[in-house]
């Protein structure tokens, strides 16, 4: 305890969402939960993630990608579904010049058709950064079990968390869903996600009025 390591320092990730998740991660961690809370107990650490990183190419077309990937799922024992859909086949993209049926750019799902749940997604196509975030956003959400890396190394907390709550559930209703998944950056989806996390549910509700331009 005391010592911490995110972003390019750790040797995971080397994108800047990741830094910033983890930076999140480590302010709740050390001072956040405490605010509205006498006992330490009362409110869990938050624990990163990896499984579900989101990435991003920001090329022409764009390229974006978030779940276990192609080796992962290799070495996993999983029973893949594939579904594939290209923006030829949406309404949208006739405005930005695609032909009916152009099977140019797509999104690609694979779930495992045991626990039916999205395991790796692959999205090559315009604003394809921000499309990945829908997906991100789901596979974080719901009944997770954390991997314990080190069995027998951890402070009196830690091993009071892993026996009384080995499994964490993040509701996918609620603006935590938003503010415990990674958010691809730089891209739009930022704008959609950050405003989750202004949500202050002990604040009252304040009318603001909106004055538009004529």
């Amino acid at each position: 305890p005391g010592v911490y390591s995110m972003g390019d320092a750790n040797g995971k990730y080397q994108l800047r969402h990741v830094a910033n998740y983890e930076a999140e991660i480590l302010a709740f961690n050390l001072f956040e939960r405490f605010q509205n809370s006498d006992n330490k107990k009362d409110i869990l650490r938050r624990r990163a993630r990896y499984d579900v990183v989101p990435s991003a190419v920001f090329s022409n077309p764009q390229i974006a990608s978030v779940g276990l990937g192609r080796r992962a799922i290799e070495q996993a024992d999983l029973d893949l579904v594939e579904a594939k859909y290209y923006y030829g086949y949406t309404s949208k993209p006739f405005a930005m010049g695609y032909t009916f049926g152009e099977q140019k750019h797509f999104v690609k799902v694979k779930a495992d058709r045991k626990t039916e749940r999205i395991v790796d997604v692959q999205i090559v196509g315009p604003q394809a950064s921000v499309l990945i975030q829908i997906y991100a956003n789901l596979m974080n959400s719901g009944k997770y079990t954390y991997e314990i890396i080190e069995p027998d190394i951890a402070s009196e907390e830690t091993l009071y968390e892993r026996k009384a709550y080995p499994e964490r559930y993040i509701d996918p209703t609620k603006p935590v869903a938003l503010n415990y998944a990674m958010t691809v950056h730089p891209a739009l989806s930022e704008v959609a996600t950050w405003a989750a996390s202004e949500i202050d549910f002990e604040e009252p509700i304040r009318n603001e009025e909106i004055i538009l331009d004529e």
